[in-house]
């Protein structure tokens, strides 16, 4: 299950959208499914905000041995998605939490895009 919330930013000049998302893998889906379900939430964002959209965070709450899995698709999908490409170059990094539960203690790390636009 994938749920989102727009954030608007406003400072030094420049507007725009952050789009924090929480992947919560459900016992009856897969890592496939529930990534896809990201990957459909981010292309619509995309498609609503635009140039507009200004960055991404990804909260991942799964059993411990599904985020080695879930870890690698967000990879592949920042680093290789075409149609993503120049958002990620755009955004130049993405934010991620990941555990097993909300309640819990999250490890926090952020993913560098290569390539990406200089600010």
């Amino acid at each position: 299950m994938v749920e989102y919330e727009e954030m608007e930013i406003d400072g030094g000049g420049e507007h725009a959208f952050l789009l924090k998302t929480v992947l919560t893998l459900e016992p009856t889906e897969t890592p496939e499914e529930a990534f896809g379900q990201l990957v459909e939430a981010i292309h619509g964002w995309i498609g609503v905000r635009g140039a507009d959209c200004g960055g991404l965070g990804v909260a991942i709450i799964a059993p411990t041995d599904k985020h080695e899995t879930l870890v690698a698709y967000l990879l592949a999908l920042v680093k290789q998605e075409e149609p993503l490409r120049d958002f990620f170059k755009r955004i130049g990094s993405v934010s991620v939490m990941i555990g097993e539960s909300q309640d819990g203690e999250l490890s926090q790390f952020t993913i560098q895009v290569d390539g990406a636009d200089e600010r």
